[in-house]
C-alpha cells in the first residue's frame, strides 16, 4: 500500500495535513513533520492499520486491487465505522491554486457530512 508521508505529495495531503492541520497517527506524523519534499512510501498491508487514523482518505487508480473482501482492510476501525473517503485519482493529482481550492471544498464537505451522520 502506498502511504503519503508528506504535506506536498498531492492526493489531498496538502489539504489534510497543512491547510486543515489534521494529524496522522504518530508513526506517520513523524515522517510528515520531517519532510520538506513531496514523498510517499510503501507499507505492507499487515502494518497498514498502524498508519490509519479516524478517517481513511483513499485515492485509487484504475486496476488497483479490490480490498472489499480483505480481512486486514476490513479490520481497520475507520473502515468498520464507514469513515472511508474516496478521492478521485485524477481529482487529487494537481496542486495548483484552483485544484487545491476544489480539493479543500471536497474534503471539508466529506468530513462535515461524516460527523452529521452521527
Amino acid at each position: 500500500m502506498a502511504v503519503i508521508d508528506s504535506k506536498l505529495y498531492g492526493r489531498g495531503s496538502q489539504i489534510i495535513y497543512e491547510y486543515l492541520g489534521l494529524k496522522a497517527p504518530e508513526i506517520l506524523q513523524k515522517k510528515i513533520d520531517g519532510r520538506e519534499k513531496a514523498t510517499g512510501g510503501f507499507v505492507s498491508l499487515e502494518v497498514l492499520p498502524e498508519y490509519i487514523g479516524d478517517f481513511v482518505f483513499r485515492s485509487v487508480w484504475d486496476g488497483a486491487d479490490d480490498l472489499s473482501d480483505n480481512p486486514i482492510w476490513n479490520s481497520i476501525p475507520a473502515i468498520k465505522k464507514g469513515r472511508l473517503i474516496e478521492i478521485g485519482f485524477d481529482f487529487s493529482y494537481y496542486s495548483d491554486i484552483y485544484s487545491l481550492d476544489k480539493q479543500l471544498d471536497f474534503v471539508v464537505e466529506k468530513l462535515v457530512s461524516a460527523y452529521e451522520k452521527k
